[in-house]
């Protein structure tokens, strides 16, 4: 008989913060690491059954960056439709003002220059 992984309803086809959902009582900590869940970046997650691809991982990337940044580049291009432009492996372009203190990140290029507001 092959075991059902267990997600709750609020986490199903989602990607989400780790840490939010431990806190709401969705899933525990070792819950987290079961195979319902893939870990996309620190304490980002998302549901396993949803395709490996860019537009996922410029999901998980979102939930992490400042308010004021913005996805760039090929990752953009991807988030318009443009499937082709980057895969699941390449790193998310990303745009941050060119004071703003967000650092090096694993899986980002980070851009830095003056944005217009909104």
């Amino acid at each position: 008989m092959v075991a059902r992984l267990r997600r709750p309803a609020a986490l199903e086809w989602q990607v989400f913060r780790g840490s939010e959902a431990v806190r709401e009582g969705l899933v525990t900590p070792t819950g987290l690491r079961s195979p319902s869940w893939q870990r996309l970046r620190h304490d980002v997650y998302a549901d396993s059954r949803l395709d490996r691809d860019h537009s996922l991982v410029c999901f998980a990337a979102a939930l992490a960056l400042p308010l004021d940044a913005v996805i760039a580049g090929r990752s953009a291009a991807v988030r318009h439709g443009i499937d082709h432009a980057a895969g699941y492996a390449d790193p998310v372009h990303v745009i941050v003002p060119a004071t703003s203190g967000f650092g090096p990140r694993a899986g980002l290029i980070i851009h830095r220059t003056a944005l217009a507001p909104g």
